[in-house]
């Protein structure tokens, strides 16, 4: 057993397996009757076990009373799940690259929530791409670096392939162990797929 902290509730918790994800809720009945359950599920998946508010060693806050709290309460949870999940998309190693928002001053805070905002303007119509583009890349004049990570979870580095193919001058250059933020984990490969690019098409 572990603890998972959702906010300030602190859940004692069983995981086991590998795979992909699963929550497992369980029942008011007795705890334990679910083991060799648990354990055939942890031989296909990643099994989380939490132990709801009252039941075992994960207290009950003030307050909690209904079903309702249970619910939002793992609503909670599956959305920091998910943050976690856009995090290994992102980065090739998340654990080590990956900010640690809860260290920002407020001003940093009140900067990066800014640049959310502003994306989310900018990116909203037609969504972060543009289904029409294709039809006109042919009118790009100038030569074209196209630089993906390799374990872009996001946008895959196929989506950059075809997009350099369909460019009249284009060079394709992938990064090794980095995610959708190349430039990020990899500043350095980086940097020299630019200067190669540079030198070649412009020197």
């Amino acid at each position: 057993m572990h603890r998972t902290e959702i906010g300030d509730i602190s859940l004692e918790t069983l995981t086991a397996g590998d795979g992909r994800p699963l929550l497992f809720l369980h029942g008011g009945d007795y705890f334990a009757q679910h083991r060799d359950f648990f354990e055939s599920l942890a031989r296909r998946w990643r099994v989380m076990a939490p132990r709801h508010p009252g039941f075992g060693g994960s207290e009950r806050p003030d307050g909690f009373r209904t079903v309702h709290d249970l619910a939002y309460l793992y609503l909670d949870l599956l959305d920091r799940r998910d943050l976690r999940e856009h995090l290994r998309r992102t980065f090739f190693n998340p654990a080590r690259i990956a900010p640690d928002y809860s260290a920002f001053s407020d001003e940093e805070a009140a900067s990066i929530a800014r640049d959310r905002a502003a994306t989310a303007l900018y990116g909203w119509r037609p969504y972060m791409h543009n289904p029409g583009l294709l039809q006109w890349l042919h009118r790009v004049r100038v030569p074209t670096l196209v630089v993906w990570g390799e374990k872009d979870g996001i946008v895959g580095p196929g989506y950059g392939e075809k997009l350099c193919l369909s460019l009249p001058d284009a060079r394709f250059e992938l990064i090794r162990q980095a995610g959708h933020y190349p430039q990020i984990e990899r500043p350095d490969e980086v940097a020299d797929a630019v200067e190669r690019f540079v030198r070649a098409e412009v020197l």
